[in-house]
């Protein structure tokens, strides 16, 4: 069985996440998220409730990868993703690499895919 448009949107909103990301455009990264997003992040015992909120969040010089992502079609417009990323900061001239598993909720059928909400957690040893 194939790919779905709505598989297809709900990676490419992946895609543009890891890429923002890793290129540190954490304004463009924040415009990812729905108004009304929330965001349990790895590095802060916080939930951020609003798109502005979650822009404050992301900083750094960190980079990621997925390391596995699947995504499941919820309704007609919402997807579920969930998966294994791996992130590495650099710490002088060493870097420290961690893994960690997400979530991704996937409003994708108003004029721009968006994130509704994203969980991440240490991924346990």
């Amino acid at each position: 069985m194939g790919t779905s448009k709505l598989e297809l949107a709900a990676f490419g909103v992946l895609d543009s996440w890891r890429e923002l990301f890793n290129a540190r455009e954490f304004d463009r990264l924040a415009l990812l998220y729905a108004q009304h997003a929330s965001l349990h992040g790895t590095s802060s015992p916080l939930l951020y409730e609003s798109r502005e909120q979650i822009q404050s969040y992301f900083r750094g010089s960190a980079s990621v990868d997925f390391l596995r992502r699947d995504v499941s079609i919820l309704a007609d417009a919402v997807a579920l993703a969930v998966g294994y990323y791996i992130f590495r900061v650099p710490e002088g001239e060493q870097v420290k690499e961690f893994e960690a598993r997400f979530t991704f909720i996937l409003e994708l059928g108003g004029p721009r895919p968006q994130i509704l909400h994203h969980h991440s957690s240490l991924a346990p040893l």
